[in-house]
């Protein structure tokens, strides 16, 4: 497991962690059709995918796809709800510069209390995510 992070709002605490991997992103980019030029195509696409990832392999209920643009290439946020937990996975795939499996940073966090306290709360996940970025993003 990666590092870990929590941050306190008041009384409302969010947490997660990190996980960075080699990735067969071949894969996943086959899965949302990576040339599709349309970006409400690529949506669609996510939708399934998380759709079949969420419902059918983990059984959590899928309630937000989000896209992302870093470093020139789209990227995905999930956005679920189990058990009283509020969670979005954030996964950012980059070129290995050697030119082998890409690269993903897998961002988790989690909330637990009201989704529009979650909603208020996303804009710090949206940051940490971002901080891949460096300068200039």
């Amino acid at each position: 497991m990666g590092p870990r992070f929590r941050r306190w709002f008041g009384q409302d605490l969010v947490w997660g962690h990190l996980i960075v991997g080699r990735q067969d992103i071949h894969i996943l980019r086959e899965q949302l059709k990576e040339g599709v030029d349309d970006d409400w195509e690529y949506y669609k696409n996510a939708i399934s995918f998380a759709e079949m990832f969420y419902g059918k392999i983990w059984m959590q209920q899928c309630v937000g796809v989000h896209l992302l643009y870093m470093h020139g290439f789209r990227h995905n946020a999930y956005t679920t709800f189990t058990l009283g937990t509020w969670s979005r996975l954030y996964s950012v795939v980059l070129p290995n510069p050697n030119g082998q499996e890409d690269i993903e940073f897998t961002f988790f966090f989690f909330f637990r209390g009201r989704f529009t306290k979650f909603c208020r709360y996303a804009h710090y996940m949206d940051k940490v995510v971002q901080s891949l970025g460096g300068e200039g993003f």
